[in-house]
């Protein structure tokens, strides 16, 4: 009776490490980085318009993403504001794929590719109290090289802590639209401070969190015929700075 429980047991530890392996091979793994990460801005602003020119820099895994976006601001009455940008990415990392080498299927990531983004927002701003103050924007964004459309839902809360120190609060989701999956493709918040102590310079330092999904791609699902679903979580802790002319 031992011995056949002993073979049981040795049978069904067996089996569970081969279908584990199997559930590898076919949904990714789920992820966690910690990230340094700079954001820079050049801001020029004149009468009711203020142009931006942004770069973001975050090493992913052995990549190292990079992004650049230019945008065009008008302001108007009441503390709206509304905006056209446009964005080059490198090394972003996209849905990925099963692809089929060596006749097996792999995952692989789909980075290494110059992406562009066009965009517009809309920005409405709250002021609560001397010190503290709200804000809400909206982006549609579209995705050119990918041929995807994402809705940017962006609110916060800024606070003037002393006269040369603001610290703020962010939320950030990414809704990927025309899909089939009821899912954010992204969310996340950061937390920053800024010290105004310089002239025409603005910097200091920040946190960020990312929750990233991932799901079956068009592709994938013609060529394996069935689904997965995956998520990452990234930690981003770096630098902000950011210049007047």
């Amino acid at each position: 009776m031992r011995r056949h429980l002993k073979w049981i047991l040795i049978k069904s530890v067996i089996l569970l490490s081969f279908f584990n392996e199997v559930e590898a091979q076919k949904t990714p793994s789920v992820e966690t980085e910690v990230d340094p990460a700079i954001d820079a801005h050049l801001f020029y602003k004149k009468n009711k318009w203020e142009h931006v020119l942004k770069y973001r820099w975050a090493p992913i895994g052995q990549e190292n993403f990079q992004e650049f976006t230019f945008s065009s601001r008008f302001s108007f009455e009441n503390n709206y504001k509304v905006g056209l940008y446009a964005t080059r990415a490198f090394e972003e990392k996209h849905f990925s794929d099963w692809q089929k080498i060596n006749g097996k299927f792999q995952w692989r990531d789909l980075d290494g590719e110059r992406e562009t983004h066009l965009g517009g927002f809309v920005q409405k701003k709250w002021i609560l109290s001397d010190n503290l103050g709200s804000e809400l924007r909206v982006h549609l964004e579209r995705r050119i090289t990918r041929e995807n459309n994402f809705l940017r839902i962006r609110p916060g809360i800024t606070w003037t802590a002393t006269p040369l120190w603001t610290t703020y609060l962010r939320y950030e989701a990414y809704s990927l639209l025309g899909n089939d999956v009821a899912s954010l493709y992204r969310w996340g918040v950061y937390l920053g401070a800024l010290y105004r102590g310089f002239s025409n310079i603005v910097m200091g330092p920040f946190a960020r969190y990312n929750r990233q999904e991932w799901w079956t791609s068009p592709a994938f699902k013609k060529e394996a015929n069935y689904t997965y679903r995956s998520h990452e979580h990234r930690y981003s802790m770096g630098v902000s700075l950011i210049y007047f002319l």
